[in-house]
């Protein structure tokens, strides 16, 4: 009986290996359809909600940027307060914006 149970958990764990490579046409039309638009009012945290609290420049309304599939997350030591983070929908890059400075992160698809 313990014989079985290690075959199916090898089993299991092999030809699931497989499936556990990122999507990235699903990734790509994602972040294709993500926009950020915000100044950052507090330092970004490696979470769920990517900008936790910040404001867009052009309407001044408070918002969250949410990102779901942690491209951007990889990023957010680089982002102070003050920082403005523009992501526009269509787009496969963001820009950090700082006071003297314009950092530019391309999206790719972290399995190719």
């Amino acid at each position: 009986m313990k014989k079985k149970w290690i075959f199916i958990l090898y089993f299991l764990l092999t030809t699931n290996s497989c499936e556990l490579k990122p999507d990235c046409d699903s990734n790509k039309k994602f972040n294709l359809s993500n926009e950020c638009i915000a100044v950052a009012l507090v330092k970004p945290t490696h979470s769920d909600v990517f900008l936790e609290k910040g404001y867009n420049p052009y309407t001044q309304e408070i918002c969250k940027c949410k990102e779901y599939d942690r491209w951007m997350r990889i990023f957010y030591k680089e982002i102070d307060v003050g920082d403005t983070i523009i992501k526009k929908r269509g787009e496969l890059f963001f820009q950090i914006r700082k006071s003297d400075t314009i950092i530019t992160h391309k999206w790719k698809c972290s399995n190719k």
